[in-house]
């Protein structure tokens, strides 16, 4: 059995990540998940969060913002809403989003639709920062 699998990223804007790694961690709507080489097939839907691939020698960190991800015997596929690279990230701008988000969600009273859409950009924000707290940790 070989020690990697094939991995693709992909968002609606194209290829973020295609190649050979040995671990990818995502975060999974049921909660947090790693696939090695030989995982056994399956289907997730992805939640906001860290997702992080392994090649052995270096960890890439990304945030993921919703999607899917399939296992299968040859191939992993990430089908995203949206990625960013942690590496291109501020902890200053991304701590600054939190702040307008959660100000943004007190102030949407009763318009559900406000509601929700501060919901989501406190949920992305909170992604950020926990991506590159895991990021910078290591």
């Amino acid at each position: 059995m070989s020690n990697t699998f094939n991995l693709e990223v992909v968002t609606p804007g194209g290829k973020v990540f295609a190649g050979q790694a040995e671990e990818l961690i995502a975060p999974g709507t049921l909660g947090e998940f790693g696939i090695l080489p030989g995982h056994i097939s399956f289907l997730s839907s992805l939640d906001a969060g860290p997702m992080i691939v392994s090649d052995g020698s270096s960890k890439d960190y990304y945030v993921v913002y919703g999607g899917f991800c399939e296992v299968r015997a040859d191939k992993v596929v990430v089908l995203a809403d949206r990625v960013e690279k942690a590496s291109d990230l501020s902890q200053s701008e991304a701590e600054e989003a939190l702040g307008d988000a959660n100000a943004r969600l007190a102030e949407a009273g009763s318009d559900k639709d406000a509601y929700e859409k501060a919901l989501r950009e406190v949920g992305d924000a909170r992604a950020r920062l926990i991506t590159l707290a895991r990021m910078n940790a290591h």
